[in-house]
This record gives structure tokens, C-alpha cells and sequence, in this order.
């Protein structure tokens, strides 16, 4: 980038493809992690269902 664009603000088109390529990686990486912490938490949840269920069928016989 030459001096009079960078004065000016102008990117070059390279530099703003890269630019969105990598924030769209850091968005997808980003879902994955969500995505994966609510099967997790998802998992966790059931697990505590099934406890208090058990619970509840020892408390009830």
C-alpha cells in the first residue's frame, strides 16, 4: 500500500479479502465452540435428569 492510500484510508481489495477470510474463520471457529459447550452442557443436563429421576423412584418405592 502506498503512502497517499494509507493517508486516505483506502485498503487494497487483498487486503480487506484476507481480512474477511480471517474473521469469518474466527466467527466459525467461534460456533464450533458454542456449539460444542451446548452438546456438553446438554449431556450434563440429561446426566442430572436421570440422578433425580432415580431419586425420585428410590424416595417414591
Amino acid at each position: 500500500m502506498n503512502l497517499e492510500n494509507e493517508l486516505l484510508g483506502i485498503v487494497p481489495r487483498s487486503d480487506l479479502a484476507a481480512q474477511h477470510a480471517a474473521s469469518s474463520r474466527a466467527a466459525s471457529d467461534d460456533r464450533q465452540e458454542l456449539l460444542a459447550q451446548i452438546r456438553r452442557l446438554t449431556q450434563e443436563r440429561d446426566a442430572w435428569r436421570e440422578r433425580w429421576k432415580a431419586l425420585w423412584k428410590a424416595h417414591n418405592d
